[in-house]
């Protein structure tokens, strides 16, 4: 007789529990919680913390604890321990290494939040680049499981087969997921001063853990250190509940958990009790070479064991009968065999003892092994075959008839069950074999390793390992049969299925395992270690959609003739969501693309139409919930979305031009007629605003639905019934109102929403076509707030070209950060003069305080007057000394004085009141006039200053309102000797600003802009065309239309190009000859190189 270390193994467990072998069951997984209340806990009771309750209540006690602590768990343990829990576990994965010599299988049992299992795969992976050490998280408790999910969700591991999760009883471990000798570590920190039967789960972790794997427990523990421990139960008593109750507001909850620590064996009465489960461990101290590791004086301890290599789960032999000799031949060995297997396969509830197990073994080997050749090939149905020590031919046909037999009698008994009931009696009846035939596979473990090996290498097809026969014949004597008459396996599940769809409760757990059994028959022969889907899906999955599209069908046309669009939303999202979960639950993952593509196409495109039309009324009436859903369902079909989209563009297009239609009706019948460029950028603000709302929250800002918004905007904004037929008219107002956000004394600058304003302008200025226009509106408004020095802030200012720039890149605004530049070197220029001027003349000379501006030709926005003025003689020698001056410094340059933007400060010396008078130089010129003179006419003025007569009366108008001079006759204008202002500074004086706009320049200001933008596009369009023309291979040849598209293309970005402007462009560059037209080809055009 042979021994083999690679046999089942036994223990003997508690009377209360029957033997359990070990198993390995294909095709099952899962997760089961097992509450332990046989007879021998009855009427018991065990303590809850310093509490006495019945045994049985316990566990409902600690799994409500942790239900109440799940979501602050992580939080809670931070606070109790100061974060040092970390480190202890820290500690404790470093000190079990996983993955150092070879990948390892793990469970973690009360492995909660995930903290453990995380760090073994982090472990592995970042200190032996090991990315096959794998983790099952176990737990007792659904929302500590929940948890523990949610963090992997946030890691590489999750849907791998790195890590599962399984809902178990550590005293009673799943066998579907933890099966006998399964594990190389079990690890539980924490957890299992908890449990009811603490020897129950040291049981269960020794039944898993395969020979030669480890234990490994990290759990609170005794303080030995008197002064420690005193500080210590302080600590626990006081402060770890009041924590409780502020963080977790759960104060009882951390009462127990303090209580469980203390109630929990001392660190030598536990490592006794691994032992005795029989573990191999450490001498009974503390450190190195002993049974645990005490952290942090005792706090907690780390207990390691090791199961031993040769470990036996061991029954008593009690008259196991006589095996056949080592030379037995078939006719002896097999009736001892068949014996066996029989006991196996239909009583291996009542135990098998181990010399019966041993002998059975022991007699397959020997007759593998014998040297005679037994039985009649001829007649094998495998064919003749001889070899010594290679016998096996009549025991696999034997062992098949078996197998044969066997399953007809199981078909025999399930022909009257019909619906639950044969599903129950295919389940408990697959339970059982499958378990039988994992046993009789190891005993016939020779014949596998030997016979079968070499009929396989040998390409002999049909011959399969002992389990995977058994597997094969269940298909074809048992499961086939069944599902043959009238397809009742099948039809059972569709009606339970059926059923938990109409809302009622059914057996999950029985579906799941008949569903399971569908992918295990599907056997691979190329790989029979390898499931393969085709009876599954041949006989599950195609019935199964095919019943899923008919009931859909069904009951979604039902609905929506008897519910409102909206709630057959939520209906429909509420039928995939079970369908998703179906999948999860108890289908193979396989099936879910095609079971929730099904539901797709029956729930949504065939209603699509209908959804469709409701999503206008939606829109109407802000209905966000309502609209997320009907995105969320509708995205899941192809072009589902595109009719949304459009009719979302029209909603906000319409939305915009009703917004400013109302805006313009109320400004008509102000003073002026035209709209503010506040309220006109805050009404468009206002409807981009919105609709941004709803792209973002209802639309979960998918690309489509901002495009579509986009476009819209892009459309209101540009045409408008404020803009009428102009293209200008948008970029101009909203550089207005950029204007009032950038000058000193405006509320937002003072409120600091500044930054926020100026960041709403460029939202919508990238709507803007005609940037162009609003870059020269910009560049004067800018000039003007330099010029008179009436910007916010240089911060601001930029910050607002930091974001022109960022748009529309540096060329846009090349002009306007010259300007600062210029303005600069203006001021080191005057402080240069003065220094000058006060060394070389008297300070009598020096009366008239002067600042001069020096600004670019080519970068200010700025035109000299076209008439001529005389210059007051009483600022004619500093004009005159500034002349020579500059001259002297640039001698090639030319100063051309810009009167009409020049300002001026003049003090009275004819009144009581000083006053200071802030004019401009128009109003100085006249208002100097009058030193010589109390009254002049219009025509004498004319003549004195030099200024047109038109722009004089405006100029005088100004001065006559605020009562500077008075006009009591026609065209003759008096000073006015009893003038005064109530606007009274602080330290006295009386400053009066009349410098007040006129009209005619407010005018002439938004002509000449648009006037320079015509001009530059005319020379932008010629230079795009050139550079287009000079971009051609040789011989630098373009037909118009082409030329057209691209010029259209390149400039779009800048300004929307018009096909006659184009033309004329074109036109000019052959009368300049930069371009020729092709020989005989009018619409072909040839660059001039």
């Amino acid at each position: 007789m042979m021994l083999a270390s690679t046999f089942g193994v036994w223990r003997a467990w508690p009377a209360r529990r029957s033997l359990q072998l070990c198993v390995f069951r294909r095709g099952f997984s899962g997760s089961l919680i097992c509450s332990v209340n046989n007879s021998p806990n009855a009427g018991t009771t065990t303590h809850f913390g310093y509490k006495t309750v019945p045994t049985e209540s316990k566990e409902s006690l600690v799994k409500d604890v942790f239900s109440s602590v799940a979501s602050k768990y992580d939080v809670m343990n931070d606070a109790m321990s100061l974060g040092v829990h970390r480190l202890w576990k820290d500690q404790f994965v470093s000190l079990l290494d996983p993955g150092r010599r070879q990948p390892v299988k793990c469970l973690d049992v009360a492995g909660g939040t995930g903290d453990i299992a995380l760090r073994i795969l982090d472990s592995a992976r970042e200190r032996w680049a090991d990315r096959e050490t794998s983790v099952r998280l176990l737990d007792i408790n659904p929302e500590m499981l929940a948890e523990g999910q949610k963090r992997f969700k946030k890691t590489m591991y999750y849907n791998t087969p790195q890590v599962a999760f399984t809902l178990g009883n550590a005293q009673d471990l799943p066998r579907d997921s933890c099966l006998n000798d399964e594990y190389d570590l079990y690890t539980i920190a924490f957890g299992i001063r908890n449990c009811t039967d603490i020897q129950a789960v040291l049981n269960e972790a020794f039944r898993t853990v395969r020979p030669g794997g480890t234990f490994a427990c990290l759990e609170f523990s005794k303080v030995e250190n008197p002064v420690l421990s005193q500080l210590y139960e302080t600590y626990s008593f006081s402060v770890i509940p009041m924590l409780g109750s502020i963080l977790a507001s759960d104060r009882g909850s951390y009462q127990y958990l303090v209580e469980s620590i203390r109630r929990f064996p001392p660190q030598r009465e536990f490592a006794s009790m691994i032992s005795q489960t029989g573990f191999q461990i450490g001498d009974l101290h503390e450190g190195e070479g002993g049974a645990w590791r005490d952290l942090w004086g005792g706090i907690a301890s780390i207990h390691i064991g090791k199961k031993p290599i040769n470990a036996l789960l061991t029954m008593p032999a009690t008259g196991a009968p006589a095996m056949p000799p080592a030379s037995a031949d078939l006719a002896t060995t097999w009736p001892f065999l068949e014996e066996g297997v029989e006991h196996i396969m239909m009583r291996l509830h009542t135990g098998v003892t181990y010399s019966k197990y041993m002998n059975l073994y022991t007699a397959v080997y020997n007759y593998c092994t014998s040297s005679r050749l037994h039985g009649s090939f001829e007649n094998s149905a495998l064919g003749s075959r001889t070899g010594a020590n290679l016998m096996g031919s009549d025991l696999y046909n034997n062992l098949t008839r078996y197998f044969t037999t066997h399953l007809e009698t199981q078909r025999e008994k399930s022909e009257p069950i019909v619906d639950q009931d044969l599903l129950v009696f295919y389940a408990s009846e697959w339970d059982r074999f499958t378990t039988g035939a994992n046993y009789i596979n190891r005993l016939f473990a020779y014949l596998n390793r030997h016979w079968v090996k070499r009929e396989k290498d040998e390409g002999r097809k049909n011959v399969y390992q002992v389990y995977i026969l058994a597997l094969v014949q269940w298909r074809d004597r048992l499961f086939y049969p069944i599902q043959n008459k009238d397809h009742k396996l099948v039809t059972a599940l569709l009606k339970m299925i059926e059923k938990q769809r109409n809302g009622e409760t059914i057996d999950t757990g029985l579906v799941k395992k008949v569903i399971e059994s569908f992918v295990s028959l599907g056997l691979d022969d190329n790989d029979q270690n390898k499931a393969q889907l085709d009876v599954y899906q041949k006989e599950f999955q195609t019935p199964f959609i095919d019943a899923t599209e008919k009931y859909y069908t069904h009951e979604s046309a039902t609905f929506l003739q008897e519910h409102s669009v909206p709630e057959y939303l939520k209906k429909a999202e509420e039928r995939l969501r079970e369908e998703e979960d179906r999948v999860e639950r108890y289908l193979h993952f396989s099936t879910r693309k095609t079971l929730i593509s099904k539901c797709e196409d029956v729930l949504i495109r065939e209603h699509s139409g209908k959804m469709q039309d409701d999503f206008q009324n939606l829109l109407d009436y802000d209905k966000d919930e309502d609209l997320q859903r009907m995105y969320s369902l509708l995205a899941r079909i192809p072009e589902g979305l595109d009719p949304l989209r459009k009719k979302f563009e029209e909603h906000v297009k319409k939305a915009g031009l009703a917004a400013i239609a109302k805006l313009q009706g109320e400004a008509a019948g102000s003073p002026g007629g035209e709209v503010e460029p506040k309220a006109y950028v805050d009404a468009l603000l206002e409807v981009h605003h919105k609709n941004q709302e709803t792209v973002n929250r209802s639309f979960r800002g998918e690309a489509g639905f901002v495009a579509s918004l986009d476009r819209a905007c892009r459309d209101f904004v540009n045409r408008n019934a404020a803009t009428g037929t102009s293209s200008t008219k948008s970029p101009e107002l909203l550089a207005k109102h950029a204007d009032a956000l950038l000058r000193k004394n405006n509320k937002l600058s003072e409120e600091g929403d500044l930054e926020e304003h100026l960041n709403k302008v460029m939202t919508l200025f990238k709507y803007i076509e005609d940037k162009d226009v609003f870059q020269t509106f910009y560049t004067t408004k800018l000039s003007k707030r330099l010029i008179h020095g009436v910007s916010a802030s240089d911060e601001s200012e930029a910050s607002m070209i930091a974001k022109l720039k960022e748009a529309c890149g540096f060329e846009y605004t090349n002009k306007l950060q010259r300007m600062f530049t210029d303005m600069q070197l203006s001021k080191d220029l005057t402080d240069q003069f003065k220094e000058r001027m006060e060394v070389s003349h008297d300070a009598a000379e020096l009366d008239v305080a002067f600042s001069a501006m020096v600004l670019g030709t080519n970068f200010w926005p700025l035109n000299a007057p076209a008439h001529n003025f005389n210059i007051p003689k009483n600022i004619l020698p500093t004009y005159e000394r500034f002349q020579r001056y500059y001259q002297s410094k640039h001698s090639g340059r030319k100063l051309t004085w810009l009167w009409n933007y020049s300002k001026n400060e003049l003090r009275t010396n004819y009144l009581n009141q000083k006053y200071i008078l802030m004019t401009s130089s128009y109003q100085m010129a006249v208002l100097v006039q009058y030193n010589e003179n109390d009254t002049l006419s219009l025509e004498e003025l004319v003549t004195a200053t030099g200024i047109p007569k038109d722009l004089l009366s405006q100029v005088l108008a100004v001065l006559v309102k605020a009562k500077v001079l008075i006009n009591e006759e026609t065209d003759q204008y008096d000073l006015n000797p009893n003038f005064k202002s109530k606007k009274v500074l602080p330290l006295g004086q009386i400053r009066v600003n009349l410098n007040q706009p006129i009209k005619a320049e407010v005018k002439q200001e938004s002509s000449d802009v648009l006037k320079t933008v015509d001009e530059d596009r005319k020379y932008v369009i010629q230079a795009t065309i050139v550079r287009i023309m000079k971009a051609r291979k040789v011989p630098f040849t373009m037909k118009n239309q082409v030329l057209i598209q691209e010029v259209t293309s390149q400039i779009s970005t800048r300004f929307a190009p018009r096909i006659p402007d184009i033309k004329k462009a074109i036109d000019t560059l052959l009368e300049k000859e930069y371009i020729e037209r092709a020989d005989g080809q009018r619409d072909v055009f040839n660059y001039v190189a």
